[in-house]
């Protein structure tokens, strides 16, 4: 478009040029003709701008990932002139749908309307607004565009696979030892249940001291009852530091690693507290597959902008006063501290899994920090599963298929 207006100039400037040096009707005629012209293309494209019609819908504001959305718009033309150019750009057109949902380039004839149905495959979980972000319609000349933004897009909800496991390794034996503990309803200060910020009331016993120095405002601590589940589920919803389309598939492949576990869980009346950080730690507790459902939302619609780190969490959860416990981490990164923390849990009697969603397919750029602590991990007798992006989630969480990567020792050989 400025390349347009600036060859417009260039004509106008040569007319005022041609009528300066010869004079007459002719040039005059031609100066009037590129002086009116532009200004009859602005009113023509005015006209259409105001006067397109249009219209959109969706079949369904939910579905589960893989299953086919069907959006439908239409534009129409009520008068008697040509609408000659005009652009449909979609919300989410590259971050949820593949190539077909890209913007669309038409015309439309006098009295006419054309409509356009897309079947969209949902291909990751998560709540995305659906729909024309914005219509553009552009002048004959190219030097003029009117854009109208939408307002009326559609929320649609994409729920994750529940891939249903027929065994996972997690450890049962000491279910009878929570149970002793049924009938204590009394808070229990070895075992924090949440975090919060703190607000006029509290007590001032329960600040978390080193955590509120760290996030530079007062956080307290809520302590549960002695009447505690024995596996816990640790979720990290830090962001993963990649790119956005890179970010969704590896958020996308923990939260089905984490819903395949849970139902798990539940439908075999194993009970969970499911943990993790939204501007403070939230501890959900689900006793059977009614609780199901509550998790599962939030699963389906969470974002990845947690500010506190998985380590950090851990340490609050795990104490040595706790009976013993399944602890289950859902992550994409393994630092040191997070390595200390599943180590400390280990050594006093817990039982840590590590779902570790690898990042290496997507970057291309192997992390061996993060091998060699998983392998040290892998060592102590402590279970992972590493999920690649390309991976069966179902066959890794019934299976396991991590024994330990390429020592370091090794690497430098290679």
């Amino acid at each position: 478009m400025i390349r347009n207006r600036l060859l417009y100039l260039l004509i106008f400037a040569s007319s005022l040029l041609f009528i300066y040096f010869y004079g007459g009707k002719v040039p005059y005629m031609l100066f009037y003709i590129v002086l009116i012209l532009p200004l009859f293309s602005f009113t023509y494209t005015l006209v259409v701008h105001l006067r397109m019609k249009y219209g959109q819908n969706i079949d369904r504001n939910s579905v589960i990932k893989g299953e086919i959305l069907n959006f439908k718009f239409y534009l129409k033309n009520n008068d008697y002139i040509l609408y000659p150019y005009i652009r449909v750009k979609f919300l989410n057109a590259n971050r949820l749908f593949s190539k077909q949902f890209e913007s669309r380039n038409l015309s439309l004839r006098p009295s006419s309307e054309k409509s356009y149905t897309y079947q969209l495959e949902c291909r990751y979980r998560g709540r995305y607004s659906i729909g024309i972000e914005r219509i553009e319609v552009e002048d004959f000349l190219g030097i003029f565009r009117f854009t109208r933004k939408m307002q009326d897009s559609f929320a649609v909800t994409v729920y994750p696979r529940i891939l249903y496991l027929e065994n996972f390794d997690i450890k049962t034996s000491f279910m009878s030892e929570s149970h002793s503990f049924l009938s204590s309803k009394h808070e229990d200060a070895s075992t924090i249940s949440d975090i919060k910020k703190y607000v006029l009331g509290d007590s001032l016993r329960k600040i978390h001291w080193k955590l509120s120095a760290k996030m530079n405002e007062l956080m307290v601590k809520n302590y549960q009852s002695t009447c505690e589940t024995n596996t816990i589920m640790l979720f990290d919803l830090m962001d993963t530091g990649l790119d956005e389309e890179q970010s969704i598939i590896v958020e996308d492949k923990m939260v089905e690693s984490a819903v395949a576990v849970l139902y798990y869980c539940l439908s075999n009346w194993i009970r969970v507290n499911f943990i993790y950080y939204n501007n403070e730690v939230i501890n959900v507790e689900a006793k059977n597959m009614s609780d199901f459902p509550i998790i599962y939302e939030f699963l389906a619609e969470t974002e990845f902008k947690s500010n506190m780190e998985l380590a950090d969490i851990m340490a609050m959860q795990i104490n040595e006063g706790m009976s013993k416990t399944n602890i289950i981490l859902f992550t994409s990164r393994i630092d040191y501290n997070l390595y200390n923390e599943i180590k400390r849990a280990s050594l006093i009697g817990h039982i840590p899994y590590v779902v570790y969603i690898s990042q290496d397919e997507l970057t291309q750029q192997p992390n061996y920090v993060q091998q060699d602590l998983l392998s040290s991990l892998c060592n102590l007798g402590i279970k992972i599963y590493k999920i690649n992006i390309n991976d069966d989630i179902k066959e890794v969480l019934e299976q396991g298929n991590y024994s330990g990567g390429v020592p370091f020792a090794e690497r430098l050989y290679q």
